[in-house]
This record gives structure tokens, C-alpha cells and sequence, in this order.
């Protein structure tokens, strides 16, 4: 009993990976945000599938932002690299309605320009930190014959930028400005086009 119980599993899962094979013959997708560009976020990724419905995108980012507080201004740099998992609900990784969790970790480097009030020298400094953050998205990957690729999801981040302590100097002068951080919940808005081979 044993032995046609196991005979009867293998049958089953050779069966399921040859479907696979004729049914996907595209296992892997290369893509970018252009929606991100508007927000000074540059990204790509690389999506393949491990399963005919689980699938793991490797991804990097580079994201600026400048800020102005008064005497203060800040210059925020993040490159990150991200990594996560995507659940297939046709079970054609990686095409069709998705489920995905992504996890990243971020180098965060702030850059601070002051001028000092007494001297009107211009003080600069810069720290880093590392930062790690995490969502979750619910997407449709589309794939024509051609092989072009069309990712659209919506979710959910949780980004937590560390405090950091920056020593600006300039002149002789030292002055230590301390960066509060950030935490923020954001949308994850992903409109993304590539190529599926």
C-alpha cells in the first residue's frame, strides 16, 4: 500500500511539472517602475519562479529626497535592495493575479548643508544608517506573446528612517545637527513594464 501511495505522489507531481512546462514556458521577468521616476525613485527587478505558483523577486532602489527646515537643509539618499515572495493564484508564476510580501533593506545617507550664523560659513556633514522596511501588494502580471511584461499592484509599506547624529563642518567651525528620522506608513502603487522570458 505503501509503495502505490508513493508511486501514485510521483505520478501526480511529474504530471503537474509537465503541465507546467507546456502551459509557462516563461519563467522569469525583468522589469522597472517608471511611476517611481516621478518621486526621484529608480528601481528594477528581477521576478522568477521556484514553483508553478510561488515566485521570488530580487529587486534594487536608489531613492532622493531634498528637504528645507529653515537654517537647514537636508539631502536623503536610500539605495536598497529587496527581496520577497510572490503567491500565483493560477498557479503560472509569473503571470496572473498575485499575492506579494516584500522585505528591504535600505542604506540610508544624510547629507546636511547649513550656514553658520555668526561666521555665514557654509557647514557640511554627512552619517549613514541602515534601515529596514516591509509591505505586502496585491498585483496582476501581465505577459504577451511577445514576451512584454505589465505589473500593476496596489499595497502597503512600512518605512522606519533612523535618527542620525551629523557633525557639520566648515571653516574650522564643528557643529553637530542631529536628523530626527522618520517613520511613515506609504502606498505601494507599482506600474511596472518589462520583458518575461
Amino acid at each position: 500500500m505503501k509503495k502505490f501511495v508513493l508511486v501514485a505522489l510521483l505520478v501526480v507531481a511529474l504530471a503537474t511539472c509537465s503541465a507546467f512546462a507546456t502551459e509557462q514556458q516563461r519563467t522569469k521577468s525583468i522589469t522597472v517602475n517608471p511611476l517611481g521616476w516621478l518621486f526621484a525613485a529608480y528601481n528594477a527587478e528581477f521576478n522568477f519562479s521556484v514553483t508553478p505558483c510561488l515566485s521570488i523577486p530580487i529587486s534594487v532602489m536608489h531613492w532622493s529626497l531634498d528637504s528645507d527646515s529653515g537654517e537647514n537643509e537636508w539631502d536623503l539618499n536610500m539605495n536598497a535592495i529587496g527581496f520577497g515572495l510572490k503567491y500565483y493564484f493560477a498557479k503560472k508564476a509569473v503571470e496572473g493575479w498575485y499575492l506579494g510580501a516584500v522585505l528591504s533593506f535600505n542604506n540610508v545617507s544624510v547629507e546636511l548643508k547649513r550656514e553658520d550664523w555668526l561666521t555665514s560659513e557654509i557647514l557640511t556633514g554627512k552619517s549613514n544608517s541602515t534601515a529596514v522596511s516591509y509591505g505586502a501588494l496585491i498585483g496582476l502580471q501581465s505577459i504577451w506573446d511577445s514576451g512584454f511584461t505589465l505589473d500593476f499592484g496596489l499595497g502597503i509599506r512600512s518605512v522606519n528612517i533612523p535618527s542620525m547624529e551629523v557633525e557639520a563642518t566648515g571653516a574650522g567651525i564643528t557643529q553637530t545637527e542631529e536628523y530626527d528620522g522618520e517613520s511613515f506608513t506609504m502606498p505601494i502603487i507599482k506600474l511596472a513594464i518589462g520583458y518575461a522570458f
